[in-house]
């Protein structure tokens, strides 16, 4: 850990062809590297498979005059500057892009928003119970004890299908009339230069993992969803996120690393 993750891929990235080291693979990565946050390049590992389909939500506080996505549309595309919006832990990150996707979708300037970025998804949480901002947009598990204490209310989910238990009946932005979701996945990576026969043994291990009730029941009480992906899916999917961030970075006018 440390240094959104580019201490652990630099110490992954010296094992190389050493099946023994087990790296993180998240989304969030692949936004830290395209706008130069982290200095490594996730390309340069291999993603043996994706475990966790992360559930990106936009809350406001609970007596918020914001009760809908339609309101809140209405208030950015009137004033796109307005509104304060929490995010962490850098502009052009997960949770950054999660919001400016939809929006951009709906035909607001996601360029001129007013971001508040902050450390971690806890401050920028905090900050939005205290007043400092008016609404954040984080990942569920940050969000739903706070939803749950009565402090804060869920506006819209990023993700691409309706959600269930803590969830259940919080709309998507599709759901809401805007064509787009944002999902994050949180999953294994293996340094460079593995073989065959060293990915097929994580991927076979790792998918037995992800049927265990213990690990479903996991992941599921924190508001994300259990999946499994494995290698070629994967891969398929780093390389494509790749270009699809540097597309809305750029949109965002915010520097893409090449």
């Amino acid at each position: 850990v440390g240094a959104g993750g580019a201490l652990a891929l630099q110490q992954l990235k010296t094992m190389a062809g050493n099946a023994h080291g087990l790296g993180t693979f998240h989304t969030g990565a692949i936004a830290g590297a395209v706008t130069g946050l982290i200095k490594a390049d996730p390309r340069d590992f291999t993603p043996v498979a994706m475990m966790v389909e992360e559930t990106s939500l936009v809350a406001v506080r609970a007596d918020s005059p914001l009760k809908s996505v339609a309101d809140l549309l209405a208030s950015l595309k009137a004033d796109p500057a307005k509104l304060r919006i929490a995010v962490a832990p850098a502009l052009g990150q997960n949770t950054h892009l999660a919001i400016a996707k939809p929006l951009k979708a709906a035909g607001v300037a996601i360029d001129k928003l007013t971001i508040a970025p902050f450390r971690s998804s806890g401050e920028s949480v905090t900050a939005l119970v205290g007043g400092h901002v008016d609404l954040v947009s984080a990942t569920a598990p940050a969000i739903l004890p706070q939803v749950a204490a009565g402090r804060l209310r869920v506006l819209v989910s990023a993700s691409a299908e309706p959600g269930s238990g803590p969830l259940a009946g919080v709309p998507t932005w599709r759901q809401s009339g805007v064509a787009a979701d944002y999902v994050s996945y949180n999953g294994v990576m293996l340094p460079p230069g593995v073989n065959a026969d060293q990915i097929r043994f994580w991927e076979d291990a790792l998918r037995r993992v992800s049927q265990d009730k213990r690990w479903l029941d996991l992941v599921q009480t924190s508001g994300n969803k259990p999946i499994f992906r494995g290698y070629v899916e994967s891969h398929r999917y780093l390389m494509s996120e790749w270009t699809a961030t540097q597309q809305l970075v750029q949109a965002l006018d915010l520097k893409a690393a090449r």
